[in-house]
Formats: structure tokens, sequence, C-alpha cells
């Protein structure tokens, strides 16, 4: 058995749970157990220092005596969130209101970005200023700056959501080298992996490609709902029509439809402390179509197992190992 190192990708993401779960609603244990796993190991306490130290430039956050490090305030409150695609998908979700900070986003223009953040397996909602709504998925983080000409939030990884109120204003969220420009629409931004994706629920955007600014006629595209535009760090932009399963997510159900695993698994795993390995290019290659729980990935992988063939090997550090049988357990390419 090939003992897998903790990646640097899983610690950073540990770190921000931890800066997410140490705010007012966090117990004497919830720090204790922080301590513990900051002194496991010299990088935890790298990791966690250099995000907090991120969010408290932001103004967002505030220190916390029993943490020793930045702490965040977190009011929660319960709401049911529809949304309608197309040919009327109806989809009633419950989520938990979230504001990481010390204070709330001003509704006065303000040249300080406010930061909002959900940790691993959890997904939240808040309601900003304007009246616009914004529901984060697991391990995301979108910063939001609102002036007296722009609208203006950045999505910094993971997915988020986007109900936006209409109003004069318009509505710009940036997510990698793409800018998506709304008045009053339902849209869904991803920046997973190496690519951004654009998924327009209602009404109607426009999407930037800053990789092609310099070409005439070719950096503005407008969507229509239904319809998702994906942006690949080394391939041209493609449009293609969404599946009613992919506006899903707030439910925690998770629809591939003839996927690549290695892009399904990334997915998955951003709902998982334990996270689901890939052993060779060919189990990497396999095609994944179905609907899955988020957050059970054992469930997940041993699906895949029992439909490639394949089998799921245990680490030491918790993580799951899918391989080909009889050859080896070699480890999944960095």
């Amino acid at each position: 058995m090939v003992f897998l190192p903790r990646t640097r990708e899983r610690i950073r993401r540990e770190a921000s749970d931890w800066v997410a779960r140490l705010g007012g609603q966090a117990r004497a244990e919830d720090h204790a157990a922080f301590q513990r796993w900051r002194a496991a190991d010299p990088r935890h306490a790298e990791a966690y220092d250099r995000i907090a130290a991120i969010w408290h430039q932001a103004g967002r956050l505030a220190r916390g005596p029993a943490a020793g490090d930045a702490q965040v305030n977190v009011p929660g409150r319960a709401r049911a969130f529809r949304l309608a695609l197309a040919a009327s998908l109806a989809l009633a979700v419950v989520v938990s209101a979230i504001l990481l900070g010390s204070r709330s986003l001003p509704g006065s223009p303000s040249r300080e970005p406010a930061m909002f953040a959900a940790a691993t397996g959890e997904i939240r909602q808040v309601e900003l200023p304007d009246g616009s709504r914004l529901t984060l998925d697991s391990a995301s983080i979108v910063e939001a700056a609102f002036t007296r000409n722009e609208r203006a939030l950045a999505l910094r990884e993971g997915r988020a959501r986007f109900q936006v109120a209409q109003e004069a204003r318009p509505f710009v969220v940036r997510a990698g080298f793409s800018e998506i420009i709304a008045t009053g629409t339902l849209f869904d931004v991803s920046l997973i992996g190496k690519s951004t994706t654009v998924l327009l629920l209602e009404g109607s955007v426009e999407v930037r490609d800053h990789r092609q600014a310099m070409r005439p006629g070719s950096a503005l595209q407008r969507l229509k709902p239904g319809e998702k535009l994906i942006l690949a760090a080394s391939a041209p932009a493609e449009r293609r029509a969404a599946t009613p399963g992919e506006a899903a997510w707030p439910t925690r159900m998770l629809e591939f439809d003839d996927t690549r695993l290695d892009e399904a698994a990334a997915l998955v795993n951003r709902y998982s402390k334990v996270q689901l390995r890939l052993g060779d290019e060919r189990v990497r290659s396999l095609r994944v179509s179905g609907a899955f729980r988020a957050g059970d990935v054992a469930a997940f992988a041993q699906s895949l197992a029992a439909a490639f063939g394949l089998r799921v090997v245990r680490q030491p550090d918790g993580d799951l190992l899918l391989v080909n049988p009889g050859r080896g357990h070699e480890p999944p390419a960095p």
C-alpha cells in the first residue's frame, strides 16, 4: 500500500474550514480540536495563518482569543430557495445564511470588499444590501464590493449562484479570465479546476472572455436560459445546452452526463474531507453518468468500482484510491 502524503490543496481546504468554523457558534471542543490540528503539522499553522490574514486584511474578521487567530461571526438563518430552469424545473431547498465578518456589507457605496465563504460540505446563502441573493456551494469564496456605479463580485474559487435584483447599476461577476454582466437574472458561475463555467437559469447575461479581448467581435457572448458557457484554460470558449440536473446542486445532488471521471471526482471531492484519488490515465479518462449524493465519497467510489471493474483501496490518511485490479496501487498523478 502506497502512502499518499496530504496535499497542499487538502491542507488549504482544511485551513479554510477552520477559519469558517471558529466563529461565534464554535464550542470549546471545536477550539480544542483546532489546536490539535494546528499542532499536528507545521504546514497547518502556515496555511491557516495565511488564509486568516487574507480575510483579516479584507476587514471581515476579528481576532478570537480562544483560537489565537482570526475569528468569524456566523449568524445563521434558514430560508427556502426556489429556482426554475427552462422546462419549469422547480427545486425547493433549505439553506443556511452566513455572513463572514464582524459587520455586514454596507448599504452605502464602499471600496472595502466583503468576503463570503462556505466550508467543505456546506451550502450557504447571503442576502446582499441591494436585495440580490448569493448562494455559495461547498468550499467556495466570493468577494463583493459595491460602488455608486457598479455592483462588483469576484468568485475566487468554487461555485456560486447569483439571484440578481434589478436596479440601474450593472451586476458584474469576475471569475478566472471571464466577466459576467447582468442587470436582473439568475445564474451559476463555477471556478473549479482549470475551467470557468457560466450557467444561465433565468434572464440574460453577457460573458466577456478576457483572453479574446484583442480579437474584434469575439470577446462578448450572450447566453439564453438553459445555456452554459465553458471557458477552459487551454481551449476556446464552448457553448452547450445545460441539463436540468446541473442546476440541482443546492439540493446536494450531483448529476453527471458522460463526464470524464477526473472532472467528476474533482467536483465530488469538494463536498468531503475524504478525497477520491484516481490511479492511472485509464481510470481518469473513464466517462461517468448518473446522480450522486454530495458528500458520500465512499458510495460514489463503490459505485464506480462496481460499474467499471475497479478496486477501492483505503489509504493511511483516510482517502480512497480507485485503481485497476492487477496493476498495483499506483498513486494518482499530481
